[in-house]
């Protein structure tokens, strides 16, 4: 890092000391209450005079639970949807395997902390061990930035040893400290004070979103740092032990990403790090990076659109550490470039030794591929991937490899196995560096002269599959090495070089290996290429700020058994299927070309087989196949089955020559919902679908070209039951049996929109109108206008009839899936303005179109049947237009893992109905 930057301020110390003293003064710990006991706060509903010991007597305020000093093994429960201005600071401490755990309780919202530029933070420890903080949405904003603000704020000063430590899933955002303050921002753990030696041990911060906020989105801290090339902390190096930052997503910081110092062996990993430092501000800064300690390592992690040139890597080995490791990690478009490697000579010679960068990917990155600077000792780089387009433009024109001064030049630094594919105008710069070994590096593209000698060097094409498409960490198959290529097996074998490639393959400690991040055999299928990110554009030098995003809930979703049951009935038996109604002989295993169950009552009364246990929310899918149906026959499912005389049923009835929902409710057959007139042919297989959601019921049906709902109705008369098939009158093949949870049914019979939220920032009300049957609908003439359902979901489908009423010539009607917040989700719908079908995403604010289908004449006041699925990286599209479901586009994008799904209008009046989302199994 750049030299002024890394100046520990004694100012900055003094007024730490100071914020502390004055944190948490107000109501004192008022008494101890029994260990291993749950404390409910609702800001809404709760009262201060309650024992807060249920959810049905909460307590209210932030005061009663600051003022409250709490045991080993409490839980400290916040309602969801609750909000409370000022700061959280509970008392006690946990103890080993029994901490003390802040947490939400009841659905909805995340329960939200409103800091209002309190100094400290808006969630504070202090001097407390085995403490858990988890499932909080936490702001600390104010009208102008100022020193000393976070959101969660966790702090030992001069308390000896501080233990256990888990800040899990929270939501950090807005929170206002001023750009000076490097150990202030989203969420900070650290060590003030100058009496007792005190450190940290067990620190877990996993899962959390962190975004808009300064200076830093996730850091630690010590004063207790004293060492050769650090001389200004108030005591001797005390490093910290068992530090793991992972599965973190922090987004537009006006400094830092993720900076851990003053530890030793920490773990960060799986974090995605995006625009550090947004505002543009001339800082030192970097995506991902540690200082002052050893054997750190950096793993599986994705940096890009780090801002400036001061330093503006997405990741940095700084000084004053030994034997550091970066690795695994995926790079792209930060301005500064892909990796600094830095110790400041000018206070400590040869500070920064043994650093390891091995098995990244770079993808035009700028400014500087790598840059070493200063007295930098026995650094390795080796089997990195370095990939620079041609359409940086002369500003980010990157040198691919530059040597600094910073009180002195590096020595000994080696470059194995590396590939270099420069597509730039600029080249190498060495400086006054010594001792530098290449060997058996790839040079392919421009070839400068101030490239470095290499006594095994390839300067032919690495024959990559499709270099420069990467779009995230886990989309980099353009860089493997196809069948043929010259980098593979033709390598330098480098000692101790970590047993395995980016994409897990090994690597022999013997064995010749492949120059570049991948080190498996050479492909022979084609890597298609996934729509890429938009190049970051650096900010002006006086930005205008990003505006202040709405909050919006941390996808966490919840897994769930992707299958409740399947049957395909290829072993030749119907184990675990019981005949309730007829005979046994009514029910028997046949062979249609593979096997299938088959149920057969040509006279008399129905029979049923069914299966245990009972279910309540779900759906039951088979294919269905009438060899023989009487003219009062019919072939149906059978759902929430509580006895013989009262269940659910879903099928078709050959006597009115229609789709049918039936209720049988003590013995008395009534019909809840009914198709439009269809002819069902004997000897033709139809997929049937029965979805059951609280009081939602809906029939599906797929003749040839998709799943369609024919009919759907709303009824409470019962919760759970048994699933099964029946048959009146007709002989039936039942085969491909799949239960399966049901995430969301809607028809919106009920007169209500409950579960579902408008965004922040929809134009236009939603609400429910008639048009035949109850639909929802939004009117959003002059904008944008979205409604997600509550819950978030990672592999599912969501499919609803929509029908606009008008359209503008550059309106839109679709569907959301993966909605993490207003700037950032997957869309699937049809767009006005091109004419076709598309699957677009909205990323960091900024929208790309992923898949497009073909020309399409979307009229309005007519129906239409959409599905948008989401499954893994592959993201589909369907459309029924009158004759089943069809796929219009697919496409892969790994950009979103989770969020909610939902309905999206922009200038058009539109409404939604029969809305039924599904886990996505196949």
């Amino acid at each position: 890092m750049d030299s002024t930057a890394k100046k520990w301020c004694s100012s900055i110390l003094v007024f730490s000391l100071i914020c502390t003293m004055f944190i948490g003064i107000g109501v004192q710990p008022e008494r101890v209450y029994a260990a291993g006991s749950s404390y409910y706060v609702d800001s809404v509903s709760g009262s201060d005079s309650n024992d807060g010991l249920s959810s049905s007597s909460p307590w209210k305020t932030l005061d009663k639970v600051n003022g409250t000093t709490f045991s080993p093994g409490d839980n400290i429960l916040l309602k969801s949807g609750s909000v409370w201005t000022g700061q959280l600071y509970p008392k006690g401490s946990g103890a080993a395997g029994s901490p003390i755990t802040i947490d939400k309780y009841g659905t909805g919202n995340l329960p939200l902390i409103q800091g209002n530029g309190i100094v400290g933070g808006a969630v504070y420890l202090k001097n407390q061990s085995h403490m858990v903080i988890q499932n909080l949405e936490v702001t600390n904003d104010i009208a102008s930035r100022a020193p000393g603000l976070s959101g969660i704020l966790v702090e030992g000063v001069d308390s000896g040893l501080v233990s256990d430590i888990k800040i899990l899933n929270n939501y950090v955002h807005d929170v206002d400290s001023d750009h000076n303050w490097n150990y202030y921002g989203g969420i900070i753990v650290q060590v003030l004070g100058s009496a007792t030696p005190t450190k940290f041990d067990n620190v877990l911060i996993e899962g959390n979103r962190v975004t808009e906020v300064g200076r830093s989105g996730i850091a630690t801290y010590s004063t207790w740092r004293k060492r050769p090339g650090v001389t200004n902390g108030a005591g001797d190096f005390l490093p910290w032990s068992n530090v793991v930052v992972r599965n973190n997503t922090v987004h537009k910081t006006v400094g830092d990403g993720i900076l851990i110092t003053n530890a030793n062996d920490s773990i960060i990993e799986y974090n995605t790090v995006g625009y550090a430092n947004y505002t543009n501000l001339y800082i030192a800064i970097a995506g991902i990076w540690v200082w002052n300690g050893d054997r750190n390592i950096i793993q599986f992690n994705e940096a890009f659109a780090t801002q400036n040139t001061r330093d503006g890597q997405g990741f940095d080995i700084d000084y004053a550490q030994d034997g550091t490791i970066i690795q695994y990690n995926y790079s792209h478009d930060n301005v500064g470039g892909f990796l600094l490697v830095c110790s400041n000579g000018s206070i400590g010679a040869n500070t920064t030794t043994n650093g390891i960068a091995r098995y990244n990917i770079s993808q035009n990155d700028m400014t500087r591929s790598i840059q070493v600077s200063g007295p930098v000792e026995g650094a390795k780089i080796y089997n990195n991937t370095i990939y620079v387009g041609s359409h940086l433009g002369p500003y980010m024109s990157p040198t691919i490899i530059e040597h600094g001064n910073w009180g002195g030049f590096a020595n000994n630094t080696q470059y194995y196995n590396n590939i270099f594919v420069n597509h730039g105008p600029k080249g190498y710069y060495l400086g006054s560096s010594t001792n530098n070994v290449f060997d058996s590096n790839v040079f392919y593209g421009n070839n400068p002269a101030s490239e470095p000698a290499d006594p095994n060097k390839l300067t032919s094409d690495p024959m990559l599959a499709n270099p420069g498409t990467a779009v995230s960490k886990n989309t980099v198959d353009g860089y493997l090495l196809k069948a043929g290529s010259p980098a593979i097996g033709s390598g330098f074998v480098v000692p101790n070089n970590g047993g395995h490639d980016y994409w897990g393959n090994s690597v022999s400690a013997t064995a010749a290996p492949n120059r570049g991040a991948y080190n498996g055999p050479g492909i022979t299928h084609e890597v298609p290429t996934p729509s890429p990110l938009p190049t970051p554009t650096p900010p002006s030098p006086t930005p205008t700020p990003s505006p202040t995003p709405t909050p919006s809930a941390t996808p966490t979703p919840t897994p769930l058994s992707a299958e409740l049951f399947s049957d395909t009935f290829n072993d030749g038996d119907a184990n675990g299927w019981n005949v309730v109604s007829g005979t046994t002989s009514n029910w028997s295993m046949v062979n249609d070309g593979t096997p299938k169950y088959q149920g057969s009552s040509l006279t008399g009364d129905e029979t049923i087989s069914l299966l245990s246990p009972a279910y309540s929310n779900s759906s039951i899918e088979a294919k269905v196949k009438s060899t023989n149906m009487t003219s009062t026959g019919s072939v149906s499912l059978i759902a929430r089955y509580v006895d013989s005389a009262n269940y659910y049923r879903f099928g078709f009835s050959k006597t009115t020559g229609t789709w049918k929902i039936w209720k049988k409710q003590s013995g008395s057959w009534t019909t809840i919902a009914e198709s439009a007139p269809f002819t069902f042919a004997v000897n033709t297989e139809y997929g049937v679908k029965a979805v059951l959601k609280d009081n939602q019921l809906l029939l599906q049906v797929n003749s040839f070209s998709g799943y369609v709902t024919v009919a759907s109705g709303t009824d409470s008369a019962f919760s759970s039951g048994l699933t099964g098939l029946l048959a009146y009158r007709s002989t039936n093949l039942y085969d491909d049996i799949v239960i399966k949870p049901s995430l969301i049914s809607d028809n919106f019979n009920d007169g209500n929109a409950n579960g579902w939220s408008p965004s922040s920032n929809s134009v236009g009300a939603w609400s429910i109108v008639t048009d035949g049957t109850s639909r929802y609908n939004i009117a959003s003439a002059a904008g944008e206008s979205m409604s997600l359902f509550e819950r978030p979901w990672d592999d599912a489908s969501i499919q609803a009839k929509v029908k606009a009423s008008s359209i503008a010539g550059d309106g839109s009607v679709s569907l959301v899936a993966r909605y993490v917040d207003t700037s950032n989700f997957y869309r699937f719908g049809y767009s006005k303005t091109s004419g076709t079908w598309k699957i677009w995403k909205k990323q960091w604010g900024m929208w790309s179109t992923l898949a497009e289908g073909p020309a399409f004449t979307f009229n309005t006041n007519t129906e239409y049947t959409l599905r948008a699925s989401v499954k893994g990286n592959q993201l589909t599209l369907e459309a029924d237009s009158g004759s089943g479901l069809v796929t219009v586009c697919s496409v892969t994008d790994s950009s979103f893992a989770a969020g909610k799904s939902g309905l999206y209008v922009y200038k058009a009046v539109n409404s939604y109905d029969d809305i039924v989302m599904e886990q996505v199994i196949s």
